[in-house]
């Protein structure tokens, strides 16, 4: 990239973070930009946390949510290179009591790949509407924090119907989170254990984790409002979705509890740089 590119690019993307943070469409952001394995822009900008006035810091912690899938789906891919895992294998050679039916009764077999791939006949309870399957079995998205643990999730997500027949659709849902549950009896670890050996750990990914690795970095969860981004409650929160569904159920405080379940769709934290890291990975092949 000659030098002229360079500048026009980092004056469109400094522009681009001035009129969201002017508008007030966000609070804070970290955004970098690498070019075949070179960080070529990096930038914190507005606030960490703003009502205490902590500006955005380069190394800031965020929740991930569903950031938490890449990371995780390349632990299962690590298993698969080592030949532990296949892609082929039904869910219940790991998970044998893992047999959520279709809406008729039926029996239904769901792959490694149908979970890797959200097309195993899964949703999540913030697309489905008010008093849907999902939230009358108690299921957790995975942001919330409850008491009940991966195993007990899984149990109410099985006692729900699937939308559809496995394979025959895409539909984005909880399914990493039973990937991680997969990952667990494969490795034999917890999926804590497991994605810090396969992956975060030889990526000397230091910031990424299931609890924040420093509160102290841990940015201040927003949400939407009127007109500007509203700070939220620590505890829980029910955010709108789309109307007519039921919505997300946050709670931030999550990314400080070591006793919330791990959730391999949306319960990891992390920094800008360490995702940036995992990206250039898998850019190589590695």
């Amino acid at each position: 990239m000659s030098k002229k590119d360079m500048t026009t690019l980092h004056n469109y993307v400094d522009e681009a973070i001035d009129r969201a943070l002017s508008e007030k469409r966000i609070v804070g952001t970290v955004v970098q930009v690498a070019l075949r394995g070179e960080l070529i822009y990096s930038r914190a900008a507005g606030f960490a946390d703003r009502e205490q006035k902590r500006s955005m810091s380069e190394n800031a912690l965020f929740r991930l949510a569903s950031v938490t899938k890449p990371i995780v789906s390349t632990a299962a891919l690590a298993l698969i290179s080592q030949g532990k895992l296949s892609v082929h294998d039904p869910v219940t050679r790991w998970l044998p009591a893992f047999r959520p039916k279709l809406a008729n009764g039926q029996d239904a077999l769901i792959s490694v790949h149908q979970l890797m791939t959200h097309t195993a006949g899964l949703t999540y309870r913030f697309f489905q509407e008010d008093q849907g399957t999902y939230e009358l079995a108690g299921v957790s998205d995975g942001m919330d924090w409850s008491e009940i643990s991966l195993e007990e999730n899984l149990q109410r997500l099985a006692s729900a119907p699937l939308l559809y027949e496995p394979g025959n659709m895409w539909r984005y849902s909880i399914a990493t989170d039973v990937l991680g549950a997969v990952i667990e009896k494969v490795t034999g670890m917890s999926l804590r254990e497991a994605v810090q050996t396969l992956v975060t750990h030889p990526l000397h990914m230091t910031d990424t984790d299931f609890v924040a690795v420093d509160s102290e970095r841990l940015t201040a969860a927003y949400a939407n409002g009127s007109e500007e981004p509203r700070l939220l409650h620590q505890e829980l929160e029910l955010i709108p979705f789309i109307e007519g569904t039921a919505g997300f159920r946050l709670s931030p405080n999550r990314a400080n509890r070591t006793s919330a379940y791990l959730s391999g769709g949306a319960g990891m934290v992390g920094s800008t740089g360490d995702f940036l890291t995992l990206l250039e990975a898998l850019r190589q092949g590695g």
